[in-house]
């Protein structure tokens, strides 16, 4: 009777240690909003492992007796544990490589949306149309002021030319870059004016 009680206790004991993470799991799940799919993985898994270990020794105690029981309680319970913190290191692994993917492609678009913002300045605009249609440095600057909004007397004292210089400037761009007003150099520019 004494030797019954013990593998008893051993059950209970084993079955118990497999019955904490598995309530504790499922609690946290339950009370703390916003968790990871790995919390839900480690509550599923620790409820099924509990559920087998049960299931398992009540079929073990009803065909191999109590002691069979026993030791396959024993045998479970450590091999859930294995199981679990097996389980549980993959997912976290699998968790911390998709929250690192996440920051690099976080921080990617980032990148993108600053570099996109300066490339659209009237700055960059301007150089990337000095570059394609071969302008000089005075007309660069005349462009960028004509799509600032100067007009041709801003220009000429911005500049520090005169007035004829600055028209001559601006009738090589619209040359250059095949446009006949300020509205069709703006679009080929790609800014829209206000």
């Amino acid at each position: 009777m004494e030797q019954n009680v013990a593998y008893h206790i051993v059950t209970v004991a084993c079955a118990g240690a497999l019955y904490l993470p598995c309530a504790a799991n499922a609690a946290r799940l339950v009370l703390v909003p916003r968790q990871s799919t790995t919390a839900g993985r480690r509550a599923l898994l620790s409820a099924g492992l509990f559920a087998a270990l049960i299931v398992g020794c009540l079929l073990i105690a009803e065909k191999a007796g109590l002691q069979a029981a026993t030791a396959s309680a024993a045998v479970l319970a450590g091999s859930a544990f294995a199981a679990y913190a097996l389980a549980v290191r993959f997912w976290n692994r699998q968790d911390d490589e998709r929250s690192r993917m996440l920051a690099e492609l976080r921080n990617a678009i980032d990148r993108l949306e600053l570099d996109l913002a300066a490339s659209r300045t009237p700055e960059a605009l301007c150089a990337k149309a000095a570059k394609q249609f071969d302008l000089t440095r005075r007309e660069e600057d005349t462009l960028l002021l004509l799509c600032e909004g100067y007009s041709y007397a801003d220009i000429s004292s911005e500049l520090f030319l005169s007035p004829n210089t600055v028209k001559s400037h601006v009738r090589s761009l619209y040359r250059k870059m095949d446009v006949q007003e300020r509205t069709e150099l703006m679009r080929s520019l790609g800014q829209s004016r206000s």
